[in-house]
């Protein structure tokens, strides 16, 4: 073995998570003994980890054997440390088993935070109530009343009911899960938090609370820990449905498709047909690339659902996507009179295909007579330029002055708003929205969120050159892809459709083949990284279909370059730069996922995020030297085609006049800059910050503090 040596990797999630579940269906079928048998062996390899503990803890007080089920419980609560959920499992099988005073015991001395520990002991004080614990003294009839308002999908009775019930009995567990759910259904899971924590700190072993908190974290784009509180979920009730679709997605949320595939599994094994399972599995295989099988469960789905079909827009991306952009539109046809989001989709296919008028058209006449549809606003922002006289453009100043939407609708049109503003003349016009509209996003987040991260310092810290170096001959050198590198909005989509004209390039767009295979790249050994590096290598050559160059631009490629560095040795590196403040400008006048990016809601945020970048790219610059080639955004809109010529011949291809035009490739454009890379190459966008410069301050003196901009 060469380069860096590590000891046997520990057992890996998915490893582990194919014994759980393994076993979860042995016990299931009565087979008790094999799946002890299982999972003992499982844990004696990961003796550490708590869920295999946990789970044949479980195993083990069905066979009756219950000592031993609570020396695994125990075992799963130590080797959890200072998770409460492992503690409270350990407490309530000793409460359950009578064993009183060893369960005040544990709780006393569980290496939990003050707040955990004192729930704990309160807890084991009080022993296990039954369903008129978790009510927690509130009127059964008037908590039906408002799983009624829920059912029927009256939000704002719901919110007031749920108020009135937590007024009169702020300890009912009961009513403070439901409280949550409504937060949930309104899109607000930063406001569901706090409520399912509470009533999981008096019911600690209340499954469908736990569920729900899952399914917060989720939505929030935490998703380790929604994954360790839904494992949870799963652990103590098997059976639950919501548990494991809700932990199926966050697990390919997480890109952990394999994983999250296996759990839907175990559910349509048990209820063949079961709707949330299969839209999950659908969106699953798409989001994994597999857009044939996706297609297939989706077909399944509209014959199961008939008109009630709710992945149309699905399956006519899915369907573009496998190389019949003309077939989906077909498809879509019946569908456009009876599913708005069948019209966006079509039209964005259209958009994407290069038919920027009949996609605009399309989403004008939605807009005029869809009313509570906020995105084809947006959307139609993208495609044109707005004019003052519009007669679209009082229509979204009606709607975007209604406040009493979910923030995220309020965000979506007052961000269109201020599109539509600043195409028309008035840049303090569109600044003002655009702040109500990032005011509304930054509700959603956590303080954690909120609060800035020195991401770049560990991947710094990590990657070095020397553990670069370390896995030289261990990645695969058959391939040689081109990875972009860049903030979103500043160019890097032009820079891959410039390259993607050339007809030895094949361009992936931010649908990337390498990035599954890095997400899931666990190990440190050298002989992990060729194993990785080789299966990418297979993704990467059948997706090329012969071609010598292969463009990647996912836009978490600066995070991972170290790897990619070293596991595709002839790999080169474009590094796009833009003027940051015209950056700046383009990500806060457009709608970011906030979970997802945190940071574009915030003007001070942001330049500490472009701060990060910077410290990392000048990292990567250092210790990958002569492999990164730095195009300026500016320079290649004003004087393109020296910049082109120096693109293509660093990367060994011949010249080729097509690159001049990358507005007349046939691909289709996926990203936000689906309309701007068609008008071909341009510098009418290259100053249209200035306008704004004094609203950018805030940005702005911090990145001239860090050097980034002048003095």
């Amino acid at each position: 073995m060469r380069g860096p040596q590590s000891a046997e990797a520990p057992m890996a999630v998915s490893d582990v998570q194919d014994a759980i579940d393994a076993a979860a269906r042995l016990r299931a079928a009565g087979r008790l003994a094999e799946a002890r048998t299982m999972l003992e062996a499982a844990a004696a390899r990961a003796p550490r980890h708590p869920l295999l503990h946990l789970s044949l803890a479980g195993i083990l007080r069905d066979l009756g054997e219950g000592e031993a089920a609570l020396a695994r419980y125990k075992a799963a609560a130590e080797a959890g440390g200072r998770d409460p959920r492992l503690w409270h499992a350990f407490v309530t099988e000793l409460l359950r088993a009578g064993l009183k005073g060893r369960a005040r015991a544990a709780a006393a001395r569980a290496p939990l935070a003050p707040a955990d520990r004192k729930a704990l002991v309160a807890l084991a004080e009080r022993g296990l109530g039954g369903p008129a614990a978790t009510l927690g003294g509130a009127p059964p009839d008037r908590v039906r009343a408002l799983q009624a308002a829920i059912a029927a999908g009256r939000l704002v009775e719901a919110r007031a009911l749920a108020a009135a019930l937590l007024a009169a009995h702020p300890e009912s567990a009961f009513v403070l899960n439901l409280r949550g759910v409504v937060a949930l259904a309104e899109n607000s899971p930063a406001e569901a938090e706090p409520f399912l924590r509470q009533a999981l700190a008096l019911v600690p072993g209340f499954v469908e609370a736990r569920t729900n908190l899952g399914l917060a974290l989720l939505r929030t784009a935490r998703l380790d820990e929604a994954i360790a509180v839904l494992e949870a979920a799963v652990a103590a009730d098997p059976s639950s449905v919501d548990a494991r679709t809700n932990l199926a997605s966050a697990l390919a949320e997480a890109r952990y498709h394999d994983a999250a595939l296996r759990q839907l599994d175990i559910v349509l094994r048990a209820q063949p047909g079961e709707i949330t399972a299969l839209m999950i599995r659908a969106q699953t295989l798409f989001d994994a690339g597999r857009r044939a099988e996706a297609v297939a469960v989706l077909d399944e789905l509209e014959r199961l659902e008939g008109e009630g079909f709710q992945m149309a827009h699905l399956k006519i991306r899915a369907l573009a996507d496998l190389g019949d952009p003309e077939g989906a539109l077909a498809y879509a046809e019946p569908w456009l009179a009876r599913s708005e989001d069948a019209v966006a989709r079509a039209a964005m296919i259209r958009a994407e295909l290069g038919q920027i008028d009949t996609a605009r058209a399309m989403l004008r006449e939605l807009a005029e007579r869809a009313r509570d549809n906020t995105q084809v606003f947006r959307t139609y922002g993208l495609l044109a330029s707005w004019r003052a006289d519009d007669p679209l453009l009082p229509v979204l100043r009606r709607r975007a002055a209604d406040d009493s939407r979910s923030p995220q609708d309020v965000a979506i049109l007052k961000y269109a708003l201020g599109k539509a503003l600043d195409d028309t003349g008035d840049a303090k016009g569109a600044m003002a929205a655009w702040h109500r509209a990032n005011a509304a996003q930054d509700s959603l987040l956590t303080p954690d969120l909120r609060r800035p991260v020195a991401w770049s310092a560990p991947l710094i810290a990590t990657w070095t050159a020397e553990r670069i170096a370390g896995y030289r001959g261990a990645g695969a050198e058959g391939v040689a892809p081109v990875f972009i590198l860049g903030l979103p909005r500043s160019g890097t989509t032009l820079t891959e459709q410039i390259l993607a004209a050339h007809p030895d390039v094949a361009a992936f767009g931010e649908d990337s083949v390498v990035l599954p295979f890095v997400r899931a790249f666990r190990g440190e050994g050298w002989n992990d990284l060729r194993a990785m590096a080789a299966q990418a290598a297979r993704a990467l050559r059948t997706a090329a279909a012969g071609r010598a160059r292969m463009v990647d631009k996912a836009m978490t490629n600066i995070r991972h370059a170290g790897l990619l560095a070293a596991a595709f040795p002839r790999a080169r590196f474009i590094a796009v730069r833009r003027d940051p403040r015209a950056v700046a400008l383009s990500v806060y006048g457009n709608w970011f996922d906030p979970y997802g990016h945190p940071y574009s809601v915030d003007l001070q945020r942001m330049a500490q995020h472009f701060v990060e970048t910077h410290r990392l790219l000048e990292h990567w610059r250092a210790v990958l030297p002569g492999r990164i080639l730095d195009v300026s955004y500016e320079d290649l809109a004003s004087d393109p085609e020296p910049v082109i010529r120096e693109m293509t011949g660093w990367l060994g291809l011949p010249w080729n006049a097509a690159c001049l035009s990358p507005q007349d490739v046939s691909r289709r454009v996926t990203t936000l800059s689906v309309a701007q890379v068609r008008r071909g190459i341009g510098s009418a966008s290259v100053r249209r910050w200035e306008a704004h410069a004094e609203d950018l301050e805030p940005l702005s003196a911090i990145l001239r503090q860090e050097g980034i901009l002048p003095p």
